[in-house]
């Protein structure tokens, strides 16, 4: 089973994951229904999102989208580039709730990714797997 820490104990709004793993597949399944998914496209991914969808409401997520990445760029590369996506259907601006985490499948933390998450506001990072990372926003109480 896949392995989450659940922003939920971080804040009480919204969360994305974003699944960078074309191989991710039926661990889709796993994920908790409080994330709004991301998921790079590809044949396993494509099958266990199409199998959600069909299954309609009582899926798990049920917030899935889809993005398709340039086959010669690197999953660093990728994460950055769809980072100003979520931010646009999910940001301060769009949503009524702006998401707090983001939970990443598919690449290591980098001093690029943060740099990347650092144009979307203050974000504190750990790992949660050998490939992956958890960012939580962070706010200025001062």
């Amino acid at each position: 089973m896949t392995e989450i820490l659940d922003p939920r104990t971080w804040y009480s709004s919204s969360a994305i994951g974003l699944i960078l793993d074309p191989e991710f597949g039926d661990r889709l399944y796993e994920l908790p229904d409080y994330l709004s998914v991301w998921i790079v496209d590809g044949v396993e991914n494509a099958r266990a999102v199409q199998t959600l969808r069909q299954l309609g409401s009582a899926s798990r997520p049920a917030d899935v989208t889809t993005f398709t990445v340039d086959i010669s760029s690197s999953r660093e590369r990728d994460c950055i580039r769809v980072l100003n996506d979520i931010d646009l259907h999910h940001g301060d601006f769009s949503s009524i709730i702006p998401y707090q985490a983001v939970i990443v499948w598919g690449v290591s933390l980098t001093d690029e990714i943060e740099q990347a998450f650092a144009k979307y506001g203050s974000w504190s990072f750990f790992n949660h797997s050998e490939d992956g990372f958890a960012a939580n926003r962070t706010f200025d109480v001062s």
